[in-house]
């Protein structure tokens, strides 16, 4: 029992660190990119969490552009899940609608 307790711990110790790199390689690589483009890139980071994070009011966009974005990646995922092929992100959000819009009407 112990010994699959720290099976899963390691794992996901191992999970985190890969998440951790992850974040920080992105954080680098565009600090780079601002860099080349001339911009400070801690105000840049400042005003993109402040941009969208502000106040609850720019955090309640967020959320608005968010959700029908989780939504298809959850289709995404399921289709590639069981292998079948996708009708793109696109194509999801169209479907959807109708699909949707056929429910309420009838």
């Amino acid at each position: 029992m112990a010994n699959a307790f720290t099976n899963r711990f390691e794992y996901l110790i191992q999970q985190s660190r890969s998440f951790l790199v992850t974040v920080a390689a992105v954080f680098i690589f565009t600090s780079l990119v601002l860099l080349i483009a001339g911009a400070p890139p801690l105000a840049a980071y400042y005003y993109i969490f402040k941009g969208s994070l502000g106040s609850w009011l720019k955090f309640a966009h967020v959320i608005k552009a968010w959700i029908p974005l989780t939504l298809c990646a959850y289709g995404l995922l399921f289709t590639f899940r069981i292998g079948l092929w996708n009708i793109g992100i696109e194509g999801q959000v169209m479907m959807g609608a109708i699909f949707t819009t056929a429910l309420l009407r009838f």
